[in-house]
């Protein structure tokens, strides 16, 4: 336990690390080697650079996976094959529920504010 926790405190934020947190980190290779407890640890470490230039309407991925509504989170993208059409079809359709329940939350937060 106190290994992991070192090894948390330890991490670094790479460029490769900080597009994750921003964008989501890519299916394969670079941050998605990185389980989610040392994004999460430099989530936390350095949020208020991240958020810096963020605005409510283009929060990083970061926010919303380890901060935002829990009903809201998106969770690691995904390959999907685009030739299997019924994933892909699913997958879209996904990504829309998602923009959609997230506009409508925004729009809430902001009449909350």
């Amino acid at each position: 336990m106190a290994r992991r926790r070192r090894t948390l405190a330890s991490a670094v934020l790479t460029p490769a690390r900080m597009l994750a947190l921003t964008v989501g980190p890519l299916p394969t290779g670079g941050a998605a080697l990185d389980p989610d407890e040392v994004l999460e640890a430099l989530w936390w470490k350095h949020r208020d650079r991240l958020l810096a230039d963020a605005t409510p309407r283009t929060l990083p991925w970061g926010w919303w996976q380890f901060e935002g509504p829990p009903e809201l989170r998106a969770g690691r993208p995904r390959l999907v094959d685009v030739d299997d059409a019924a994933a892909l079809e699913a997958e879209r359709r996904r990504a829309d529920e998602l923009a959609t329940a997230r506009a409508a939350w925004l729009a809430n937060a902001g009449r909350a504010a």
